[in-house]
């Protein structure tokens, strides 16, 4: 009788390195497990979430709203966590870590999104309101490092990941009466790097990226005049959120393998004069 044929076995080619999500339709892990990406989410970024649904990841959306969150959740299909006292609260956010892992085994995939920008409020560094400031610091700098603290060991118990961070061409081109703004989004843009140093030996990458102006409620935050220079100077027609979510993809895959503590701007040309 002819005997069975031994189970397949497959190479280490055929499986993504540390920190490599698993795109749709690629192999299984053998703990059955794809991409399994948490995402973040702020006013306009919803198309991203979307986009990341598509690509073969989870979204598990993390958010302070719970009505915001069941819409959310409808229209992106995604599993949503409301963390209790804002994303600020470490005991929250290690809670929707936990439960992403319950859920679907690991956190592979980050992408860090939500922001605030204060008009009025935010200003020179004279004038500004100094709550204003450190509300700002609070959500867009410190805000994002506690979800960073809260994924990582997540990630390196997975065999690493891949994080987005969302900054802002105001880290690389100063926006006037931004000062609160743009000292986040600069914080941000250095951590980025750091994480990208400190963690490549678990297997975790992590970059970021710049957008410029965007059709989405924080626009708004901009001075009439600054936004104005921005639209004359910007190459490209401004586009929405949507523009920006495939690059957030292609990052978070194995496509990406050779990139991290890389700076991306996706800003239409602003950036080039």
């Amino acid at each position: 009788m002819p005997s069975t044929p031994a189970p397949p076995t497959s190479s280490r080619d055929d499986h993504p390195r540390p920190g490599e999500p698993f795109p749709r339709g690629t192999a299984r892990r053998p703990d059955g497990h794809r991409d399994r990406g948490r995402i973040g989410h702020r006013p306009g970024g919803g198309d991203r979430v979307r986009r990341r649904g598509r690509a073969g990841g989870r979204p598990g959306c993390q958010r302070r709203s719970r009505r915001s969150g069941r819409r959310t959740d409808r229209r992106f299909g995604c599993r949503g966590r409301r963390s209790r006292g804002g994303r600020h609260r470490r005991g929250g956010l290690e809670s929707a870590v936990g439960q992403v892992e319950r859920r679907w085994g690991a956190v592979h995939g980050l992408f860090n999104n939500a922001a605030i920008a204060l008009r009025p409020g935010d200003g020179t560094v004279v004038d500004l309101d100094w709550s204003a400031w450190e509300r700002t610091i609070s959500v867009n700098l410190t805000g994002a490092a506690l979800v960073l603290r809260a994924v990582i060991p997540s990630m390196i118990r997975s065999g690493g990941g891949s994080i987005v961070n969302n900054v802002s061409i105001a880290a690389l081109v100063a926006e006037d009466g931004l000062d609160a703004y743009t000292a986040s989004k600069g914080g941000l843009l250095a951590l980025s790097r750091s994480v990208a140093t400190s963690f490549a030996d678990d297997g975790i990458r992590c970059n970021a990226i710049c957008p410029g102006l965007v059709e989405t409620p924080l626009a708004g935050a901009v001075l009439p005049d600054t936004a104005s220079r921005m639209r004359q100077h910007t190459l490209l027609p401004i586009p929405g959120p949507d523009a920006i979510g495939p690059l957030v993809v292609y990052l978070l895959a194995a496509e990406s393998r050779y990139m991290t503590g890389s700076v991306l701007t996706i800003d239409g040309g602003y950036s080039a004069r």
